[in-house]
């Protein structure tokens, strides 16, 4: 990862927004996954989702089991494939409601914005229907500290390297043979 991964992990904003939504349920959160999603000229849209179908045995609606962040590392414009959502999806008494084009809408924003959502919000990359301009973002999300993350952090980040992170990095990294639960 690089250092400016590292500076969003020990961000004061990303940290208040996953202690909000993570902490009442769990004594620690750890880092889910952290992705560059790169959507080229041409690319369809992705599927609608909810990032918490990852662990589908809860109940609905339940607390929160992951939030996420898609920063903007270039524009992301309706055609380049910003991020298609439902507003309002996580409230819905049905899980399996799928959302009416009119219920959509997309996550336009310039380069260095951020959009915060939670697990139970329906959403997805959007088509870029551009003949060659690229939209590069970052998703970042965290999940509940007794969840098993899709990324295995204890593997991919090298115990020398985990050592010499922030201790807000190394928390959120999960469970390690320096930092045990």
């Amino acid at each position: 990862r690089s250092r400016a991964f590292v500076d969003v992990l020990c961000d004061a904003r990303m940290k208040a927004y996953g202690d909000h939504f993570l902490l009442p349920n769990c004594g620690n959160y750890w880092l889910n996954t952290g992705q560059l999603m790169v959507i080229g000229p041409g690319e369809p849209a992705q599927f609608l989702h909810r990032d918490e179908a990852n662990w589908p045995h809860f109940p609905w609606p339940g607390f929160e089991l992951t939030v996420s962040v898609m920063f903007a590392l270039g524009d992301f414009t309706a055609e380049t494939g910003a991020t298609v959502v439902a507003p309002g999806s996580h409230l819905w008494s049905d899980p399996r409601r799928e959302p009416t084009p009119a219920e959509l809408t997309q996550a336009v924003m310039p380069a260095g914005s951020a959009l915060l959502y939670t697990g139970k919000v329906i959403h997805a990359a959007g088509a870029n229907r551009t003949a060659g301009e690229t939209r590069y973002g970052m998703h970042v999300s965290w999940v509940l500290g007794w969840l098993r993350p899709e990324e295995n952090h204890y593997l991919a980040v090298p115990p020398e390297i985990e050592r010499a992170l922030p201790p807000p990095a190394q928390q959120v990294l999960g469970p390690t043979p320096d930092h045990p639960p």
